[in-house]
C-alpha cells in the first residue's frame, strides 16, 4: 500500500511535469513589435559603461547595434554626439534610419559648448536629421536654468531649419510657457510606472497626458518623446515590472498609438546598466527591449524567472526529493513533508540564481564573493536540519539506536572501579553537596567520589564541602586556588587523586542530582571499542519560570533529535556531564585540554580520531540547574560557541583531510560532515551583523531615494530559509515534544534570542585565543529583577526600535500596496527576532510557567 501510494504519487508529478514543461515552450509569445514609430538609441563602449573621453564608442559597434534595432523602427532617438556617438547618423542613413539627434546639456558648461558645436557640424553633413533634441529632462533634474536651456536652444535654430525642442516630463510643460514659445515642437515624456499606474491603465494615460499637454499649445506639434515599461528593477504601487509587462506595454502602445498615426519613441533599444549609479537605481537597467549584451529577454531558450522556478521546483519536489527518501523508507507522512521542504527550498534558490545572473545589481563583487556565499550557508544548514529532523520524524529504524554487543554487554558481572569527578568553583555549597550525595547513592558495588573545588577564594563556599566530606570512605575533597585551565585544569588535577584501581572516569556537573542506577545500567556499554558513553544533559523544574522551562525545552530538542541523528555515524558531541570515560582511553589522549573551554567536545573530538567509538545512550539519568536569567543563558551560550570556533581552527587538519606528519590521527567522511555540518550553524551567525549592517544601510538608501530598492529575489532566500527551519522548529517541538503551539513559538524564540550572542562569539573565537572561561551560574533566585533586567538588555531595546522605525518610515512613504516594500518589511522583521527574542526571554524570568497552560 505505502509503494504504490509513493509510486502513484511521483507518477502524477512526473505527468504534470511534463505537461508544464510542454506548455511553457508551446506557448506563444508576444514578439517584440516590428512597427515602432521611433526608437531610444543611447550606445555604450565594449565594457557597458556611459560614454566619456576614457569610453568612446566606434562605428563597428553602432553599425552592429542599428543593425538589430532596423528591424522593429525606421527612426532612432539619441542623446549625445560625443565620444564617437557623432557616427550614429552616418551610419543610420545606411539602413534608411532618420534620427531625432539629441545634445546632452547638464551642469559642464565646456561639455555643452562641445555639444552645440557637435550638433552643428553634423547637421551641416548628414542629411537624415528629422527633430534635434537640446537636453532631456534638465528642467525636472534642475540641472539648468531655463534661460540658459532657452539660450541653447536659439544657438541651434540659428543655423538650421530643422525642428529643434527639448524632452521634458509633461507636468513640466504645464508651467513653462515661455520655453513653450522658443521650441518648435513640444517633447513629452510619459511613464506610467513611475505614476505607480497598473499596465492595463498605462497606454490609456499616455493618451489622456498628450491630450492634456496639447490642450495647453495647441498650435504647437506634440510629439511623444519617451515612454516605455521596465522589464526589471522594483515593483512601484500598482506597476509590476517584467519582461512579460514590458511586452505587453509595447504591444498595446504602438497598437493604439499607430492606429492614431501619432508619432512617438519607445525608451529604448538596449538596457543601460550605467543608469543604476544614476537616480533611476536597479529599475533604470531595464528599459531595453534587448538586453545590455543584445541578448533577446523573451525567447524560448529563456522563459523568465516565474516558469524558471516553478519548473525547477515543480521537477524537484516530484523526483529528487520523493526516490531520495523513497530509498530510506521513510513513513508517507514524512515523505510529504520532506517535499513540501525541498520545494520551498529549490525554487527559492532557481529563483535566486536566475533573478541575480539576469539584474544589473550596484557590485556584481558584491553579490559573487558575499551574497551568493552566504545563500549557500544558509541554504546548507536548512538542508543538514531537514535530514536531521526527517530522519527523526520518519523513524529510521538506526536512530532506535540497539545495544552494542560486546563484552561489556554480555557479561552483566562487569562492574569495572568507576571515579566519579564533580568539579565545582564558587558553587553553593548546598547545592554541590545534593549532587554528591546523589553520586554517593550510586545502587553500584565499586566506585569513589572526587570533588574539586578550585579558585574558590570565598571560604565560606568551599569549607562547608570540606566538612561535609570528613570521614566519608569513599569521598575525596580536593580544594585548590590559582588552578590553571578552566574546569579542565580541575578535571586533571582530580585524575590526580583518583584511585589507582579506577578504570572508568565519571564526569557529573556539580548542580546535577543523579539517579542511584545511572552507573549499574550504563557501565556495561563500555566496550572494546566503546570508550565514551553520553547520557543527555537534563534542566529539572527549580524556579517554575517560563524562562526556565523555555531553556529547558531549547536544550532538550538537541539531545532528542540532534545526538540520536549524530550518533548514528559515531559523531555525538561530548558533554562534561553524565558522561562515562575509560581511563586508558583518557590518559593515552593527554587527558582534558587547558587550553580550551569546552574541553569535554574537545576530548571527544581526540577520542574519536584514535578509531574510537562514542556511545549515546538516550536515557535522562541526571538532571541539572538551568540558567535562571538571559544573562546567564548568553554566558552559557557564548563559552559553547567560542570554544566551537577555537576547537576547530585548533583541529583545522584534522576535519579538512590533512594529515599532520608523524600522527595517526583521523576521523571519517561521515563523521567530518556531520562535525562541520553542526558547527556550520554557530559559525553562520557571522553573517547576521553582516544581514543587519546591509539592512540598516538599504533602508536609509530607500527613504532617501525611492528607486534604490534591493532585488526582491536576495531577500526572498532570507524569508524562504527562515520559513523552512521555523516549520522544521514546530515539526519537533509539536510532534515530539507535544508542546502547544503557543510554548512551542516561545521555545524556538529561546533559540533565537542567542543569534547576536553566538555572532559576537565566533567573531572573538576566530581572532582571539583566550578569553575567560565564563561560569554559568546556577543559583536558584538568581533572577533579577525586570526593570534590571530590561537596563542590562538597553542595546538590544534601542536596536528594537530602530528596526521598528525603520519598517514605520517605509510603510508611511511608500504603503503596503508595493509588494518589494512588503517582502523587504518581512525580512526586516524576521532580522529584528534575535532582538524580540532577547526581550521576550527577559520578560519571561519573572513570569511563571502556568501562565502559559
Amino acid at each position: 500500500m505505502y509503494k504504490g501510494v509513493i509510486v502513484l504519487l511521483h507518477a502524477l508529478g512526473l505527468s504534470v511535469c511534463l505537461f508544464f514543461l510542454g506548455t511553457i515552450f508551446s506557448s506563444p509569445t508576444l514578439d517584440l513589435p516590428r512597427d515602432i514609430s521611433c526608437l531610444s538609441y543611447n550606445p555604450t563602449t565594449s565594457n557597458g559603461k556611459l560614454l566619456s573621453p576614457e569610453n568612446i564608442v566606434d562605428e563597428v559597434s553602432i553599425r552592429k547595434d542599428l543593425e538589430v534595432v532596423s528591424l522593429h523602427t525606421k527612426c532612432i532617438r539619441t542623446y549625445t554626439v560625443l565620444f564617437g556617438a557623432e557616427h550614429i547618423p552616418s551610419v543610420a542613413s545606411e539602413f534608411g534610419m532618420e534620427v531625432l539627434l539629441g545634445a546632452w546639456i547638464d551642469e559642464d558648461k565646456k561639455r555643452n559648448e562641445m555639444e552645440i558645436e557637435a550638433v552643428k557640424r553634423i547637421i551641416a553633413k548628414d542629411k537624415n536629421i528629422s527633430k534635434i533634441v537640446v537636453g532631456n529632462e534638465v528642467l525636472f533634474n534642475e540641472t539648468v536654468s531655463v534661460k540658459e536651456l532657452i539660450s541653447y536652444i536659439k544657438e541651434i535654430k540659428k543655423v538650421t531649419k530643422i525642428p529643434v525642442g527639448t524632452g521634458e516630463i509633461h507636468l513640466v510643460w504645464g508651467s513653462e510657457p515661455e520655453l513653450a514659445k522658443t521650441v518648435d515642437y513640444i517633447g513629452v515624456h510619459i511613464f506610467p510606472y513611475w505614476d505607480g499606474l497598473d499596465i492595463s491603465h498605462g497606454v490609456a494615460e499616455v493618451v489622456a497626458s498628450l491630450g492634456e499637454v496639447q490642450k495647453l499649445y495647441p498650435k504647437k506639434k506634440v510629439y511623444l518623446l519617451e515612454t516605455g515599461w521596465p522589464s526589471g528593477g522594483t515593483n512601484r504601487g500598482g506597476s509590476i515590472v517584467g519582461i512579460g509587462e514590458q511586452r505587453l506595454f509595447f504591444k498595446n502602445i504602438t497598437s493604439a498609438l499607430n492606429e492614431q498615426k501619432l508619432f512617438y519613441n519607445l525608451i529604448e533599444a538596449f538596457d543601460q546598466p550605467w543608469k543604476i549609479y544614476e537616480s533611476e537605481g536597479r529599475t533604470g537597467a531595464h528599459w531595453g527591449l534587448y538586453r545590455a549584451d543584445r541578448s533577446d529577454k523573451f525567447d524560448k531558450k529563456n522563459v523568465g524567472i516565474k516558469t524558471f522556478g516553478l519548473w525547477v521546483g515543480a521537477i524537484s519536489f516530484f523526483m529528487s526529493t520523493g526516490f531520495f527518501f523513497f530509498r530510506r523508507r521513510l513513513t508517507l507522512r514524512a515523505h510529504i513533508v520532506a517535499q513540501y521542504l525541498f520545494l520551498i527550498l529549490v525554487t527559492s534558490t532557481a529563483w535566486t540564481i536566475y533573478a541575480l545572473s539576469h539584474d544589473y545589481l550596484l557590485s556584481q563583487w558584491i553579490v559573487l564573493f558575499l551574497l551568493l556565499p552566504s545563500q549557500i550557508i544558509l541554504y546548507t544548514i536548512a538542508v543538514g536540519h531537514m535530514f536531521m529532523v526527517l530522519k527523526v520524524y520518519g523513524k529510521e529504524p538506526e536512530l532506535d539506536l540497539p545495544l552494542l554487543q560486546g563484552e561489556g554487554l554480555t557479561n552483566k558481572k562487569y562492574t569495572p572501579f568507576v571515579s566519579i569527578h564533580i568539579p565545582c568553583s564558587s558553587e553553593d555549597p548546598l547545592q554541590v553537596i545534593e549532587a554528591v550525595s546523589s553520586c554517593l547513592a550510586q545502587e553500584y558495588p565499586h566506585f569513589e567520589v572526587v570533588l574539586v573545588d578550585n579558585n574558590t577564594e570565598d571560604v565560606s563556599l568551599w569549607k562547608p564541602l570540606k566538612e561535609f566530606s570528613f570521614g566519608k570512605k569513599n569521598l575525596k575533597f580536593i580544594h585548590r586556588e590559582k588552578v590553571h585551565g578552566y574546569k579542565a585544569g580541575a578535571l586533571n588535577l582530580a585524575l590526580e587523586y583518583t584511585a589507582k584501581e579506577a578504570e572508568v572516569i565519571a564526569v557529573v556537573d556539580s548542580d546535577y542530582i543523579v539517579s542511584p542506577l545511572w552507573l549499574k545500567e550504563t557501565v556495561h556499554f563500555l566496550t572494546e571499542k566503546v570508550k565514551v558513553v553520553q547520557c543527555p544533559q537534563s534542566y529539572r523544574k527549580v524556579s517554575g519560570s517560563i524562562f526556565e522551562e523555555l531553556v529547558r525545552f531549547e536544550q532538550k530538542v538537541f539531545f532528542e533529535v540532534g545526538m540520536k541523528v549524530r550518533a548514528t555515524s559515531n559523531s555525538i558531541i561530548q558533554h562534561g556531564t553524565m558522561c562515562l570515560i575509560e581511563r586508558k582511553v583518557l590518559e593515552e589522549v593527554g587527558s582534558w585540554a587547558t587550553w580550551c573551554i569546552t574541553e569535554d567536545t574537545e576530548l571527544g573530538v581526540r577520542i574519536l580520531s584514535k578509531g574510537y567509538t562514542l556511545q549515546y545512550v538516550p536515557m535522562i539519568y541526571g538532571s541539572g540547574i538551568a540558567p535562571q536569567n538571559f544573562f546567564e543563558f548568553s554566558k552559557q551560550r557564548f563559552r559553547w560557541s567560542y570554544g566551537a570556533m577555537r576547537m576547530l581552527l585548533s583541529h583545522w587538519r584534522l576535519f579538512f583531510g590533512f594529515r599532520v606528519s608523524g600522527s595517526t590521527s583521523s576521523i571519517s567522511f561521515r563523521q567530518k560532515i556531520s562535525y562541520l555540518s553542526g558547527w556550520l550553524y554557530w559559525y553562520a551567525h557571522l553573517l547576521y551583523p553582516f544581514f543587519l549592517c546591509s539592512a540598516f544601510f538599504t533602508s536609509y538608501l530607500m527613504l532617501r531615494e525611492e528607486r534604490l530598492f534591493p532585488p526582491v529575489s536576495l531577500s526572498f532566500t532570507f524569508i524562504a530559509f527562515f520559513c523552512i527551519e521555523a516549520i522544521l522548529g514546530l515539526i519537533v517541538l509539536r510532534m515530539f515534544e507535544k508542546l502547544s503551539f503557543k510554548k512551542a513559538l516561545l521555545v524556538l524564540c529561546a533559540g533565537v534570542s542567542l543569534t547576536t550572542t553566538i555572532s559576537f562569539a565566533s567573531f572573538v573565537g576566530l581572532f582571539f585565543r583566550k578569553k575567560p572561561f565564563l561560569i554559568t551560574s546556577k543559583i536558584v533566585g538568581n533572577g533579577s529583577k525586570i526593570i534590571f533586567s530590561l537596563w542590562n538588555i538597553r542595546l538590544t531595546i534601542i536596536l528594537l526600535l530602530a528596526f521598528f522605525f525603520q519598517i514605520f518610515f517605509i510603510i508611511k512613504r511608500y504603503g503596503l500596496l508595493n509588494f518589494d516594500v512588503v517582502v523587504w518589511i518581512i525580512g526586516l522583521c524576521i532580522l529584528s527576532l534575535p532582538q524580540v527574542g532577547v526581550v521576550v526571554m527577559t520578560l519571561a524570568e519573572t513570569s511563571k510557567e502556568e501562565v502559559l497552560d
